[in-house]
């Protein structure tokens, strides 16, 4: 049974075509994952229909599990400016909605930070992390979405920031 000092969290992986999220609960020795999941965009949808989208799904998350907290990873790119205007974007649609939200605290954690809060290492491989999350969660089967994984370690992220 969780203690009274777990915190609600919200973890998410900002993306265009892909927002990973994960509500998990943590403080203490505590780090559960209650649900996870990722939002998918279409192509075919307008770049409204797809900001629309994130920001209706993500809204859904957070009126069933009313996160105290909201961890979200910072924008890192080495791709395409393009691209990194869509995520920054998208980006800004999570936030406006998490801003609704006076009550959930919102940190931003780096790709390092992230890498460093779960193996130890702020250089570790995709394959590492996910490793490392296996040990740390303990769960019957982590989800194979690399953004949804990315999620959870966001979430942790935070609950070792907690501690």
């Amino acid at each position: 049974m969780p203690s009274m000092s777990a915190h609600v969290v919200l973890g998410i992986d900002p993306g265009y075509d892909r927002v990973g999220w994960c509500i998990a609960r943590g403080g203490g020795k505590i780090f559960e994952i209650i649900e996870s999941g990722q939002i998918q965009t279409s192509k075919t949808q307008s770049v409204m229909d797809r900001y629309r989208q994130i920001q209706r799904e993500i809204a859904q998350v957070i009126e069933k599990h009313h996160p105290e907290a909201c961890a979200i990873e910072s924008i890192y790119f080495s791709v395409s400016a393009k691209t990194a205007i869509r995520v920054a974007e998208a980006k800004g649609v999570i936030l406006g909605v998490l801003a609704q939200h006076s009550e959930i605290e919102i940190c931003e954690y780096s790709p390092p930070e992230i890498k460093l809060a779960v193996t130890g290492n702020g250089s570790a491989t995709k394959k590492e992390i996910e490793k490392m999350l296996h040990i740390l969660t303990n769960p019957i089967k982590l989800p194979k979405l690399d953004d949804e994984l990315d999620a959870i370690a966001i979430a942790y992220t935070h609950v070792m920031r907690l501690r």
